[in-house]
């Protein structure tokens, strides 16, 4: 990354000084890119000026290769803050272009934000599934057979084996590639799978192998989400305390608009404090979350927040208030798909009905 940050710098000083300005427009698009993955303070904000900046050169000059390049830009604005339909149009637009480009490893790149907006955002795992299994196909062809990014909603749909051989299958392939960017972004969705599968050691397996390879590259962009997965893993194993360096990390690590990471610091550190008996401090960092998941629609990661102040307020004694809280994460739950979390939150649920 520092490499690559030097070099694009040159190009746009060169690229400016000879006034050549959709070279410097291309070179521009790389910095900002480089910045949501080694440098994310601010970064969503930039790479949606840039872009807009970026977006008139490129059009009149006809170029759809840096359109693709300037619309996935954009897309990683509302990527940070978790706005995953606005993601997903600019994903759309990006890939309109590449197709237009013909440019097949540019058409990855922006499927490839497709399929986090789709994975992450309001859209219904039922609907998600068929529109991963199209983008497959029109990527890889007769390969397409496992999205890149099918692994997690099949975990929701509690289809365990399948998403852990997809998983498998894909890190497996970009290792051959020599990606470990890549590799370690699939070790935080298997994190994620183990959790959804109730399997915290497992997940604590995974992403820590995701950390070391992040660490390695200087990635910090995504960093941040699994060190919090990790924190969460150990919380869920019993094991707070081992839980608090972890926090810390993604906290440090994570853009103050990074809305994935903001919301799942807190509720990470929300268990260690609750773990110590502050409840308190807990609730506090516990309904932030939520607040930062409201401005989002991120339907999955709203219903979590939910659901782990819900177990604060009942420690606090608070059993209604619980089960409202219980009552809306099931309901978003069930709007994304989360069959498995759903399940979960309404045994939980009739537990505190019947207490």
């Amino acid at each position: 990354f520092e490499e690559a940050r030097t070099v694009l710098g040159e190009a746009v000083e060169r690229a400016r000084a000879a006034g050549e300005a959709l070279v410097e427009a291309h070179a521009r698009i790389g910095e900002a890119l480089l910045r949501v993955q080694a440098d994310p303070e601010g970064s969503g904000a930039e790479a949606s000026r840039v872009a807009g900046e970026a977006i008139p050169v490129l059009e009149a000059a006809g170029d759809h290769l840096g359109l693709a390049r300037a619309y996935r830009l954009r897309s990683t604005g509302p990527w940070v803050l978790a706005r995953f339909a606005d993601m997903a149009g600019d994903a759309e637009r990006a890939a309109e272009h590449a197709r237009l480009a013909g440019d097949p490893g540019e058409l990855r790149l922006a499927l490839d934000m497709l399929r986090v907006a789709l994975v992450f955002g309001p859209l219904p795992v039922a609907e998600v599934l068929p529109r991963l299994e199209e983008i497959d196909r029109e990527t890889f062809g007769a390969r397409g057979e496992g999205s890149l990014a099918t692994d997690i909603p099949l975990a929701m749909q509690g289809r365990f084996e399948e998403a852990r051989r997809v998983n498998d299958e894909w890190r497996a392939a970009y290792e051959e590639l020599g990606r470990p960017q890549w590799m370690a972004a699939f070790d935080l969705a298997r994190g994620v799978i183990e959790l959804l599968a109730d399997e915290p050691g497992e997940a604590e397996r995974f992403l820590r192998r995701g950390r070391e390879d992040f660490l390695r590259i200087g990635e910090k962009g995504v960093l941040s989400t699994l060190s919090a997965q990790l924190a969460r893993a150990l919380c869920l194993q019993g094991r707070f305390e081992e839980a608090v360096p972890f926090v810390e990390e993604s906290r440090e690590a994570a853009a103050s608009e990074d809305a994935a990471s903001q919301i799942s610091w807190r509720t990470s550190m929300a268990m260690v404090l609750a773990s110590r008996g502050d409840l308190t401090g807990a609730e506090r960092l516990a309904r932030e979350a939520v607040a930062i998941g409201r401005d989002t629609d991120g339907l999955d990661a709203i219903a979590e927040a939910l659901a782990d102040l819900a177990e604060i307020v009942t420690r606090a004694g608070r059993i209604g208030e619980a089960a409202d809280l219980l009552r809306e994460a099931v309901e978003l739950w069930e709007r994304k798909g989360n069959v498995v979390s759903a399940a979960r939150a309404r045994e939980r649920l009739a537990h505190l009905e019947d207490s």
